[in-house]
């Protein structure tokens, strides 16, 4: 891998990870309240969460050499940014589907 290319990814993944953090720190002092915004709310911290999550493996796993399983988990960032897009265009009625949601366990 091109030195450069790596230092700049190493870069982008400092920054992101920092951002992040001083998001999740915050989330320490938020007061949660049952208001009408709710569900949404909860529903856009987890896709945050998970997102977050995500990216952190994938730093670990290019990190370590695993290039091929880093993308392939970028799917799960794509799909996270495309589920909360799709929320947010009605945010009430679908984080209520969200929250009412039940997987289907299969044998």
């Amino acid at each position: 891998m091109n030195l450069n290319v790596e230092e700049k990814a190493k870069r982008l993944f400092s920054i992101t990870v920092d951002l992040s953090e001083k998001i999740v720190r915050k989330l320490d002092s938020l007061e949660i309240t049952q208001d009408e915004d709710f569900l949404f709310k909860n529903a856009m911290l987890f896709f945050f969460c998970k997102a977050y999550k995500s990216y952190q493996a994938i730093y670990l796993l290019w990190e370590k050499g695993f290039e091929e399983d880093a993308i392939a988990l970028t799917r799960t960032l794509f799909e996270l940014t495309l589920q909360s897009h799709y929320m947010k265009s009605a945010p009430k009625e679908r984080a209520l589907l969200f929250a009412e949601y039940v997987p289907l366990n299969r044998p």
